[in-house]
């Protein structure tokens, strides 16, 4: 009887830098933002992403914000920045480094 190996493999984000992702987040009522989930391509699928942990927030004034999260893609665990524009309501992967 034939093994499958179910394991998901990671590969590096394909959407280039500077092009909108979808991003699910949670909105407090008092303005803040976590974001919760987010959506990428890659060369051969689109992968949604489930953040475990935000780190750090740096506040951009009157921009939006940068997130530092760490997520989990298979067996590997990953920082990412997510930058969250406040007034075009859209966000963005930002490139390691």
């Amino acid at each position: 009887m034939p093994f499958t190996n179910n394991k998901i493999e990671y590969e590096e984000p394909f959407t280039p830098p500077g092009t909108p992702i979808s991003v699910i987040a949670s909105f407090s009522k008092d303005g803040g933002v976590k974001p919760l989930y987010f959506r990428y391509d890659t060369p051969t699928q689109t992968m949604d992403v489930k953040i475990e942990d935000v780190k750090v927030v740096n506040p951009l004034p009157l921009v939006g914000s940068d997130f530092s999260c760490t997520v989990m893609v298979g067996d590997r665990q990953n920082t990412v920045i997510l930058r969250y524009m406040k007034r075009e309501d859209w966000w963005f992967l930002l490139p390691p480094g």
